[in-house]
């Protein structure tokens, strides 16, 4: 059995600098996490996958760490793990084509038909957007539900800027023309 000693001045380093990426995933975490949340769940991921949803995002960030360059905000490269993350829970729900129970959890209202009506827009909104194609509504959602630039996204997508504001339009198009059926 071959065992491996590490050098007690090397250990100590990678003790404190894992120490330190602990402590920014930590602070990403707190920071981020409820928009992160948001967007998974706006991006089609199931209530009840969301939770497990945010936990793979956060873990890829942890693993690929190393490789944030720093040429966008933290929040931007965690909404671009999320945008993959949540194309693989869709594809993975699609593909098992079975019904999974989305029980709705939202925070506490001040009355019940409050809350009803909350759960009931989101529910339509939720409708209204998976009548979208992907590209719609990945650019959809993070203009307009996120408020993310226009800028932001293209860089987030690769995607060219008036592309996203042509997907934007088309979205905001079909959105409306949703609403005109809802209303009328």
């Amino acid at each position: 059995m071959q065992v491996l000693i590490a050098h007690p001045a090397s250990s100590s380093a990678q003790a404190s600098e894992s120490a330190l990426d602990r402590e920014a995933l930590a602070e990403a975490y707190d920071q981020h996490a409820a928009f992160v949340f948001r967007l998974l769940r706006r991006l089609g991921v199931l209530e009840s996958a969301a939770p497990d949803a945010l936990q793979d995002v956060f873990l890829v960030a942890w693993r690929r760490h190393a490789d944030f360059e720093g040429r966008s905000s933290s929040r931007t490269w965690l909404c671009g793990i999320a945008l993959r993350v949540a194309r693989d829970y869709r594809l993975e729900r699609d593909r098992s084509k079975r019904e999974a129970v989305d029980v709705e959890l939202s925070a506490p209202a001040p009355s019940p038909e409050l809350a009803h009506e909350q759960r009931q827009a989101l529910q339509r909104l939720d409708a209204m957007l998976t009548k979208l194609s992907e590209v719609l509504r990945e650019c959809f959602v993070l203009v307009e539900v996120e408020q993310l630039t226009a800028p932001e996204v293209a860089e987030l997508l690769q995607v060219p800027l008036n592309t996203v504001y042509s997907r934007v339009r088309l979205a905001r198009a079909s959105v409306l023309e949703q609403l005109g059926g809802v209303r009328g």
